[in-house]
């Protein structure tokens, strides 16, 4: 575990909101592909963001989280970036699952209605961005 100090937060939150800009620029890059690589996509960093909210007990959907992750909606993420997943990339996939990022169930839970409600992810809340403040 990380020891919690202020100065550590900070520079983990810098990071963190680096990470986040990168992928955001990044839009030629697909999540399938960086799950099969890394083990984690956009959709993760949304749902290790939604998770802190929860352990902060902060009232954040999990929409908001996909729509500071992404920028924009998931939806519309999707729309403009998002190809179709060709057999290959599925089957990497399936064979990498087990080395995939794991959340906690109230997480998936969470992602899982969301997705449900209108077909997509952010279709919850405003679907607006909102964004990290600019470093």
């Amino acid at each position: 575990a990380m020891a919690a100090n202020p100065m550590s937060e900070a520079a983990q939150a810098y990071a963190f909101r680096q990470l986040v800009k990168h992928l955001q620029v990044r839009t030629d890059l697909q999540n399938i592909d960086q799950m099969n690589m890394s083990g984690y996509c956009r959709n993760c960093l949304a749902k290790w963001l939604y998770a802190g909210h929860l352990s902060a007990s902060s009232e954040v959907q999990y929409s908001d989280c996909l729509s500071e992750v992404y920028g924009m909606s998931y939806g519309e993420w999707k729309k403009k970036y998002q190809t179709k997943a060709s057999e290959d990339q599925m089957k990497l996939y399936k064979e990498t699952k087990s080395l995939h990022a794991k959340h906690p169930p109230e997480v998936e839970e969470a992602a899982k209605k969301a997705k449900k409600k209108g077909g997509g992810p952010s279709s919850k809340g405003s679907g607006e961005p909102f964004s990290f403040q600019d470093v």
